[in-house]
């Protein structure tokens, strides 16, 4: 790593680093982790937070093949020995791109989770066959992501594993939003499988009353994932480049006494983020829905 790339990849890290110290969270040997992906980072990174505000997770694309895998696997050390095989099951030749993501977790400075996605046009009845391989009820995740999916596409597949042994897969659908017919469409078919897992009226109309204003005629997001040994299934919905007043109203809706403006604030401060990266939902039978903030890294100096 040369010039420029060191100099973004050290900003990167001491964004990080300042947001750690405004939260009071301990990533020291996160942050040693995380200098695996110092090269990627460079170029690349995502900040995300959830709305507990008591950990965050960095993610980067990396080459997808043998190389990106291996890198993985200098990872995986921590949290999977067994994940890297899995990743070349899951992703085959159409996978073109590989995002990263390390995760610290809440109250244990040395636990961590790791994910990865592959992105590209995939198709389900693959996917599926290949979770079933890790006993995942693949029946009933595929009759809630054809539901889900429509007539709008399949881009991503991940496999996620932590420290403490849990494991699950998720699989990320794009929306199109171009008009009035597929805003409506994207809707129904959130709302669909949201009503199958048993999410309530108030998080349905939620993402609904949401979702036009933030999709704004872009493309938005959902996902869904299952666990091992865990029956069911969650579902998210993402929507890129969300403005911070839209996010800081959101939280103060969820989550009324909790601070969240300020925090929020401190961690658009600490990215000299002009917007958020993304505003992400994930729906559940249990109020309020958890809420994560992604930003984008401004690469320069890192803010005291």
């Amino acid at each position: 790593m040369h010039g420029l790339e060191l100099d973004n990849s050290i900003s990167v890290f001491g964004r990080v680093a300042t947001l750690a110290g405004v939260y009071r969270l301990d990533l020291t040997a996160f942050l040693d982790r995380l200098a695996a992906l110092a090269t990627e980072l460079a170029s690349d990174a995502i900040v995300t937070v959830p709305s507990t505000f008591d950990r965050l997770s960095v993610s980067t694309n990396i080459r997808r093949g043998n190389d990106g895998i291996d890198r993985v696997r200098v990872l995986a050390r921590v949290c999977d020995r067994e994940q890297p095989d899995r990743l070349t099951k899951l992703f085959a030749a159409e996978t073109r791109d590989m995002v990263v993501e390390l995760e610290s977790m809440p109250h244990d400075p040395q636990a961590f989770a790791l994910g990865v996605t592959g992105y590209g046009k995939r198709d389900l009845a693959s996917d599926l066959a290949r979770l079933g391989g890790f006993g995942v009820d693949v029946a009933e995740l595929e009759r809630l992501a054809t539901s889900l999916v429509g007539a709008d596409k399949l881009i991503g597949l991940g496999d996620r594993a932590d420290t403490a042994g849990a494991r699950a897969w998720t699989i990320h659908v794009a929306h199109r939003n171009g008009d009035d017919a597929q805003h409506a469409a994207t809707r129904a078919q959130i709302g669909a499988v949201a009503t199958m897992l048993g999410v309530g009226s108030p998080q349905r109309n939620l993402v609904a009353g949401l979702h036009d204003a933030l999709s704004d005629g872009r493309d938005s997001y959902s996902w869904l994932r299952v666990r091992a040994r865990t029956p069911g299934a969650q579902l998210g919905v993402l929507w890129p480049g969300v403005r911070w007043e839209d996010v800081v109203n959101v939280a103060k809706t969820l989550y009324p006494k909790t601070g969240s403006p300020a925090r929020l604030g401190e961690l658009a401060g600490a990215f000299d983020a002009s917007a958020a990266a993304a505003l992400e939902l994930e729906l559940s039978s249990v109020d309020p829905p958890a809420m994560r903030v992604l930003v984008t890294v401004a690469k320069g100096p890192a803010q005291v």
